[in-house]
């Protein structure tokens, strides 16, 4: 029946008015779910956005790290220090898994539940934090302001993996790029000031310069104002870390608790569990998507994992979401790719950055004018 409706209605009206929706309750399904939309792929039927129709979308790690799959295996969880459970509640939501949690506190681990209510997962907790709704974003701000003001950080890592030590341009707060040092320069070419030299250098592994991150002899600068001469005359440029401590240090304790109703002692507490565990695992599931400017939650979850240098490694880092979480799942959708035309033209031009960023804010003036 469902097949011979699905035939007239291509008949009657075109594939197009053949409406598919994958929910969300089938989203990990594995095959099955690959099986159907490519199925209504092939078919050329109209596909809903699930997205977009539940907030399902990890904005603040699309925004972060151009991917908004970021998750792994709960029993990861086990190797964490800490173990914190922000924007969530697995002991309901996640009973299955919910096992790693009891077994990581048995092995030591302390288990943080930050949420306003008293949930399940906040009874088994080592530490239940309780903001008020809305404001997890400013408590994480204040812990990373905490971590900085304690040197918690690992330099290291900031220095290959982030665009901390990039510098920025103090005239137009507009990162510093090869199109401001040289005529026909790209603009998708950035700068550190080298530590070794005592000059700017490019940084490896932009979309501009190719190649690895490996910083090799490079040794980015973390902090300092220098001088620059560009195209337009000398510029005094500063590394992002730099703008950062000046943009945390609204939020101290008192700050903090004004927004967030968290006393400075629990904030104390927090950022000491943070700035001592070698291995901190912030797991904050599909639910941290729905808030509104959920992306500042998760840009600022994303910036203490990175002050800590602990995203990529076992039993720490950020967990939002993931999808089709098998290989070669994604060789089955029809589409998942560019079309062979768009794999021919990228071969030789792909268009900066801020040419593909003014034709977005072009559209989005002509074209939603709402």
């Amino acid at each position: 029946r469902v097949a011979d409706a699905v035939i007239d209605a291509c008949v009657a009206g075109g594939p197009d008015t053949v409406v598919y929706d994958n929910g969300t309750s089938n989203v990990d399904a594995g095959p099955g779910l690959t099986g159907e939309m490519r199925l209504f792929s092939l078919i050329g039927a109209t596909m809903l956005d699930g997205f977009g129709g539940t907030g399902d979308l990890a904005m603040g790690a699309v925004q972060t790290w151009g991917s908004s799959f970021v998750d792994g295996s709960a029993d990861d969880w086990v190797r964490a220090e800490t173990l914190v459970f922000w924007h969530c509640n697995p002991a309901s939501t996640r009973i299955p898994d919910a096992h790693f949690a009891a077994e990581a506190r048995y092995r030591g681990s302390k288990v943080v539940t930050i949420a306003p209510d008293y949930s399940p997962s906040a009874l088994h907790a080592s530490l239940w934090v309780h903001p008020r709704q809305g404001t997890d974003a400013a408590l994480a701000l204040g812990i990373a302001r905490a971590l900085l003001e304690r040197d918690a950080i690992d330099a290291a890592y900031l220095r290959e993996q982030t665009d901390l030590p990039f510098l920025v341009r103090t005239d137009t707060q507009r990162f510093l790029r090869q199109s401001d040092l040289e005529d026909g320069g790209r603009d998708d070419v950035f700068y550190v000031w080298d530590e070794v030299t005592g000059s700017v250098a490019e940084a490896p592994g932009t979309r501009g310069s190719g190649g690895s991150l490996a910083l090799e002899e490079l040794a980015p600068s973390l902090s300092g104002k220098h001088t620059v001469a560009t195209l337009a005359g000398e510029v005094a440029v500063v590394p992002v870390l730099d703008l950062l401590r000046e943009r945390l240090a609204a939020y101290d304790p008192a700050h903090v608790e004004s927004i967030t109703g968290v006393a400075p002692g629990v904030q104390e507490n927090l950022a000491a569990l943070f700035a001592g565990s070698a291995r901190t695992l912030i797991y904050a599931s599909w639910g941290s998507n729905k808030g509104y400017h959920a992306d500042l939650l998760q840009r600022s979850l994303i910036l203490l994992s990175a002050l800590r240098g602990q995203h990529g490694r076992s039993g720490s880092g950020v967990r939002f979401a993931a999808w089709l979480p098998f290989e070669g799942g994604d060789a089955l959708l029809p589409g998942s790719g560019p079309s062979w035309l768009q794999s021919q033209v990228l071969r030789f031009y792909t268009p900066p950055p801020r040419a593909m960023e003014d034709a977005i804010a072009k559209a989005t003036v002509e074209g939603l004018a709402w």
